[in-house]
């Protein structure tokens, strides 16, 4: 089951960091060390529109926006982890 995100939470992700390859381009490659950051907002993965509500019913690839040491990233559900859930919603 995937835990439902809220904006606030505290969750921990491996930022990926980019390495030059032979023809020019960049490669990019999980860190090894996490880094933490807070959700920020849930966008759609082919639109990019911003979703709200209970996004968890959609039928969609959701991308999460967080905010952190690292910068700020756009991941997928799946490269997260909760580290902390906010008590209440702070949009209210």
């Amino acid at each position: 089951m995937i835990h439902k995100f809220k904006v606030g939470d505290l969750v921990e992700y491996y930022p990926l960091e980019e390495f030059p390859v032979g023809d020019g381009g960049y490669q990019a490659y999980p860190t090894s060390n996490p880094a933490q950051a807070i959700i920020t907002g849930f966008y759609d993965n082919e639109t990019g529109t911003k979703l709200s509500g209970d996004f968890t019913t959609m039928d969609k690839v959701i991308e999460v926006s967080v905010a952190g040491s690292a910068g700020i990233d756009r991941l997928f559900m799946t490269e997260i982890e909760l580290v902390s859930s906010v008590e209440h919603d702070p949009l209210c």
